[in-house]
């Protein structure tokens, strides 16, 4: 037991290093585990100076911690209890991947073989994977377009993470203020542009998770399957906060919470941003080195698409978020037909260029 929470914790901090990183890029929701899922992979296939670019990127040292990494992934979606993490791999039919890359990703799900060449049944047959793990809520993930014939393989995960609160919230906000009574089903909420907003609101009155100094208030708010949402509530200025660094911090507070209800849905950029962060070979056609997963043909990564929804309401927290990894290989190129049938000139030399020999050759075979 305690080795399997040490696998986890280091797949934890895998996470939330990248979490920190990310969220510096991204201006909506996203999940850091559903995108790992369906990288982790990825990296394993690469080399070279795509395998250093992707290493650095998520804090990993070498392909071995890669390797464990994948495995404590396999572990890790095993123990989700209700929440659900889901991988699929869509893959060229009879295209020639290693052997332990189909290992690896037959380790972390079902593995489909399909025609590419029928690119939008394909297309269609990802999103509908997609939207029965998401409970309908992601249906069309993959663009049209995304999907071609040159692609080789589709890494695709879906994840489903709901909790009903501890205890409920109202939905209103109410109270006694200055002798009165007060009752509201909204309040109003200023944005990060200071302007306001008219939101739905809901309130609890109980003990929660609770930091404080003088930089912010920290809250968790528990739900009946162990899992929780963590709010961080800058007392001046809005800035980002890394949220594992509370872990441990939080102590039971008799707590007056008022916070909005609210539903989000949000398609990241995850290419753009991966190449901000300093992963450039691995999406170049004729660059990106995945040799771990076939060695003679020149596969890039063309794509990332990452979906998330949230919804938070009075009866608890669900989420729903699914990426998909699109692989291609450049289109192959028929060689230069050369028949050496007429004159020529030739001759024989050194890598500098010094010329030892050289002749016309025309035919004679004469030598004895």
């Amino acid at each position: 037991m305690a080795e399997e929470q040490a696998s986890h914790n280091e797949l934890t901090l895998c996470i939330s290093n990248f979490c920190g990183k990310l969220s510096q890029y991204v201006v909506g929701p996203f999940s850091p585990l559903s995108i790992i899922s369906s990288l982790l992979p990825v990296i394993y296939g690469a080399n070279g100076n795509t395998l250093v670019q992707l290493l650095n990127l998520f804090g990993i040292s070498d392909k071995k911690e890669v390797e464990q990494l994948i495995d404590q992934l396999h572990i890790f979606k095993s123990t989700l209890g209700d929440t659900k993490l889901i991988c699929g791999s869509f893959v060229k039919d009879q295209y020639p991947i290693k052997a332990m890359f189909t290992e690896i990703i037959k380790k972390l799900g079902e593995v489909q073989n399909v025609d590419f060449s029928n690119a939008d049944a394909v297309k269609d047959q990802i999103n509908s994977w997609v939207s029965s793990e998401t409970k309908e809520q992601i249906p069309r993930l993959v663009p049209d377009g995304v999907i071609t014939k040159d692609n080789v393989f589709v890494l695709v995960n879906a994840l489903h993470f709901k909790g009903t609160w501890v205890k409920e919230f109202y939905p209103a906000m109410y109270g006694h203020e200055n002798g009165k009574y007060s009752f509201s089903e909204t309040f109003k909420f200023t944005t990060l542009n200071n302007t306001e907003k008219v939101l739905k609101v809901m309130q609890v009155d109980t003990k929660l998770m609770h930091y404080e100094d003088e930089h912010c208030h920290v809250v968790g708010i528990p739900c009946t399957n162990g899992h929780s949402m963590r709010i961080v509530l800058p007392k001046g200025k809005f800035g980002l906060f890394n949220i594992a660094d509370f872990n441990g911090k939080l102590k039971k507070t008799k707590i007056l919470l008022r916070m909005p209800m609210f539903k989000v849905r949000y398609r990241v950029p995850v290419k753009q941003i991966l190449q901000q962060l300093g992963v450039i070979d691995l999406f170049t056609k004729g660059v990106a080195n995945l040799s771990e997963i076939n060695s003679d043909a020149n596969i890039y990564i063309d794509e990332i698409m990452h979906e998330v929804v949230l919804n938070v309401d009075e009866i608890g927290i669900e989420g729903v978020a699914a990426t998909a990894v699109s692989a291609k290989a450049e289109a192959y190129k028929m060689p230069i037909n050369i028949l050496i049938n007429r004159t020529f000139q030739y001759a024989f030399m050194n890598d500098r260029g010094m010329i030892f020999f050289h002749d016309v050759y025309d035919g004679k075979n004469d030598a004895q």
